[in-house]
């Protein structure tokens, strides 16, 4: 690993969240994309560490996990709009988050960080009655829904 990717300093977002912990998990809305966010006791853990301060490395040794699944997590809170800035990652830890995607999908009781994320119905949508919003629209939508971008909305 590059030195310098080890050094980086993400930083968690908070701003426009609304955060509720529940026991060693959290539920994390976002106002601005109308999504919630479920993280498990080892993701949360990772977005907690992520102070703008604590090194990549630093992270890596407080939470205790490996590189190649910090750096899954952190893509995933990425795209999950969870962190203030980008992380650059390194090129070839794509055989190993796709390693960890795969244990990840085997099995949650791994300790392996998971964040899964819905979109939340707004008012006009409850006002409609859909009831499937995020879920895939693959065989259709219920009434009340629209199919967008391959998901019920």
């Amino acid at each position: 690993m590059k030195p310098e990717l080890g050094s980086q300093q993400p930083q968690a977002r908070v701003e426009g969240l609304t955060v509720s912990p529940y026991d060693a998990e959290v539920m994390v809305f976002d106002a601005d994309t109308n999504r919630a966010h479920h993280l498990n006791a080892e993701a949360r853990a990772i977005w907690e560490a992520c102070d703008g301060v604590r090194s990549i490395d630093a992270i890596s040794k407080s939470c205790a996990i490996s590189h190649d699944v910090l750096w899954r997590t952190l893509a995933e809170l990425e795209q999950n709009d969870l962190l203030v800035t980008a992380v650059e990652l390194p090129g070839n830890t794509r055989r190993g988050m796709l390693r960890t995607a795969a244990m990840a999908t085997a099995g949650a009781a791994v300790g392996i960080p998971i964040i899964r994320s819905i979109a939340v119905p707004t008012v006009a949508h409850a006002a409609y009655g859909c009831t499937a919003v995020g879920a895939s629209c693959v065989y259709g939508c219920p009434a009340g829904c629209t199919c967008v971008g391959g998901l019920c909305a």
